[in-house]
């Protein structure tokens, strides 16, 4: 499976994709906004790890953005005691940092 990772955080990043390529996923980066939606228009990517703080913004605005029909699900990766927004069907799950290697590979199952 292909995997997006937008986060501001190099060390986030390092973890996460040496989770998921251990694991056998293709993993790209981004660590702005406007470089995550580049990488989306570049490939087909089945899930994105989206940091909800960005460059000290909410991401969560911005995934209003995208088209449901892009075929990326979103999990979202929480700072402290947020909650995952109900009004957007692009974000099936979410984790919290800091999370585990279990925690991110269960959420690739999610549809």
């Amino acid at each position: 499976m292909k995997a997006l990772i937008v986060d501001d955080n190099p060390s986030v990043t390092a973890i996460l994709t040496e989770i998921l390529r251990i694991d056998g996923h293709e993993v790209f980066t981004a660590s702005n906004w406007e470089d995550a939606k580049r990488e989306l228009d570049l490939r087909k990517t089945e899930r994105m790890f989206l940091d909800s703080i960005v460059n000290q913004k909410s991401t969560i605005p911005l995934v209003d953005e995208l088209d449901d029909s892009i075929g990326t699900k979103i999990v979202l990766i929480l700072n402290g005691k947020e909650q995952v927004p109900r009004d957007t069907s692009l974000i099936v799950h979410s984790i919290k940092k800091p999370f585990n290697s279990t925690a991110v590979l269960e959420s690739m199952g999610y549809v």
